[in-house]
């Protein structure tokens, strides 16, 4: 279709089709901003080479400091011999030792005193002398919980046995991320009209591409290892959301409330430290908004720059959170908060392998005669998970339920 020579203007000697020069922006607009959140704090985080692809580590909790009365029934006045566990079915004698004190009862600075007479002889089973001081015996219920007070021996006494744990092994992969393109001659020499030529281009959407994998594989990975009859062995990193057991929450079934939102944060208060960074989807992200409105905005602090991203930071009644919706989230698990404590994640990768977005040419191929250049970034990296308890998921958010 030809075109007016000044356009607007009617009665004029018209022009070739495509002879309006038109007004064309500088540069490709991208929509991706701040997609691999974590990947950039990887940098930040502790590092380290693995000679293997399957990386190991072990993990111990701190000494617990109590447990509970599992009898199946109350013990009375005179009962020496108790049953214990950690309050879900596991068998705690362990924590105890000769000369062990215990409070019974919820309030650590009243109660019955007990004192353990003998190191228990299996898992479930402690032996005590009633009435500890000026504490009276009496009737303790099932399920109360036992505060131990520490170690009480005579002066004459003979050193106690020590008391052993045994440490939880724990292990992920890496994982081979690849992401080629393929440039022919006459490309590398050609420019767009956005301003940069095409082989510079291609190479920042391979990045990008690049990177959103590593991302979406280090939120939500699945730790898998098999082998290929034709391509050997696959190793598949673990996520976040597939490692965290501990503090997960489904908002789809149980809803996302102020009280609910106050106990998760309190479960969390001892696990990790007192910052802790959260990545949201957009609609956790507003039902958050929708609380800190309901509740009162002294919750929410003003924005700050924090490792070179704007971040606010939440007061809770466990960590602190420093708060940033994630994009990639907001369209795969846009209900879904990820609570993640940096001091407990490293980055692990392969020998001979630095971790970064490694680029890699590839040898010059041949189509058609015309040459053709394959490039691609390559990354052998997983990451390593720290006492897990110290993250958490909430997922399934769908809105704030007032009270």
């Amino acid at each position: 279709m030809a075109e007016a020579y000044l356009d607007g203007l009617i009665d004029q000697e018209n022009l070739p089709a495509d002879s309006r020069p038109g007004d064309w922006g500088e540069r490709l607009l991208r929509n991706h901003p701040n997609e691999a959140l974590l990947q950039a704090f990887s940098q930040r985080l502790r590092r380290k080479r693995t000679l293997d692809s399957k990386f190991h580590h072990y993990e111990l909790g701190r000494w617990p400091i109590k447990a509970f009365l599992n009898m199946g029934g109350n013990a009375a006045a005179g009962t020496t011999t108790l049953v214990v566990d950690d309050g879900a079915g596991n068998g705690t004698a362990r924590y105890f030792q000769k000369g062990t004190l215990i409070r019974v009862g919820a309030d650590p600075s009243s109660g019955e005193i007990l004192r353990v007479v003998t190191d228990p002889a299996n898992a479930t089973q402690i032996e005590v002398a009633r009435s500890f001081g000026a504490t009276a015996a009496a009737q303790i219920d099932d399920d109360t919980q036992l505060t131990i007070l520490g170690h009480a021996d005579a002066e004459a006494s003979d050193s106690p046995n020590g008391r052993a744990r045994t440490p939880d092994e724990k292990y992920n992969y890496t994982q081979i991320f690849q992401t080629p393109y393929r440039l022919t001659r006459r490309a590398r020499s050609t420019a767009t009209r956005f301003g940069e030529p095409v082989k510079t281009m291609a190479n920042k959407d391979a990045l990008i591409q690049h990177a959103q994998e590593r991302e979406i594989a280090t939120l939500y990975g699945e730790a898998v290892e098999e082998t290929d009859a034709a391509d050997g062995m696959r190793s598949a990193t673990g996520g976040l959301t597939t490692t965290i057991t501990t503090h997960v929450h489904d908002g789809s079934s149980t809803n996302f409330t102020i009280a609910n939102w106050r106990s998760w944060m309190n479960a969390m208060r001892g696990d990790g430290a007192e910052e802790r960074v959260a990545f949201l989807g957009k609609t956790a992200y507003g039902a958050i908004y929708d609380m800190v409105a309901y509740e009162g905005t002294q919750m929410l602090q003003p924005a700050e720059n924090k490792w070179g991203f704007r971040i606010k930071r939440m007061i809770t009644p466990g960590p602190d959170l420093l708060l940033h919706e994630h994009k990639l989230m907001d369209e795969i698990d846009p209900g879904g908060i990820i609570i993640i404590d940096l001091t407990y994640l490293t980055f692990r990768f392969m020998a001979g392998d630095d971790g970064n977005y490694d680029f890699k040419s590839e040898a010059v191929e041949l189509d058609n005669n015309n040459q053709v250049v394959k490039r691609q970034f390559y990354s052998d990296c997983g990451i390593q998970i720290g006492y897990e308890k110290a993250h958490g998921y909430i997922k399934g958010i769908t809105a704030f339920t007032a009270p």
